[in-house]
């Protein structure tokens, strides 16, 4: 075999694996953040202890560096000091979607298992999807 048609053999098979790959469907995933703190894991100053809560996750997929915050430099004011305060997700949320740079924002806030919103304490979890395309 000459090494033109060598060659031709090797793009032609990559081609086909590439084509493939984009053939590919959308993979989803379940991503679980879980509360795996001790019941006592809060040490307090009057010597008795409390479980830790953690609260609702914001996600962010983006192709911008640095979407929420820029070290060494005051909050934004579009809700990043909020959700590290007090833990509400939506003004930070409604502030970034349609934002440049960013593909998806979403949320989870409500315990797996659970009716309504609310931080997670230990042994519970919080749930959310992503779909994204192979590679």
């Amino acid at each position: 075999m000459s090494q033109t048609t060598l060659k031709l053999s090797v793009l032609a098979t990559l081609l086909l694996l590439a084509g493939g790959i984009s053939a590919q469907a959308d993979e989803t995933f379940t991503v679980r953040i879980e509360n795996v703190s001790a019941d006592n894991a809060l040490k307090l100053s009057n010597g008795k202890a409390e479980p830790v809560g953690v609260a609702p996750v914001l996600y962010v997929v983006h192709t911008d560096r640095g979407p929420l915050f820029t070290a060494g430099q005051p909050d934004r004011g579009k809700g990043l000091e909020a959700l590290a305060e007090d833990g509400p997700t939506g003004p930070l949320e409604k502030s970034l979607k349609g934002q440049p740079g960013i593909v998806h924002v979403g949320a989870a806030d409500t315990p797996v298992g659970a009716s309504s919103s609310g931080d997670i304490w230990p042994g519970q979890a919080f749930e959310f999807k992503v779909t994204a395309k192979p590679g």
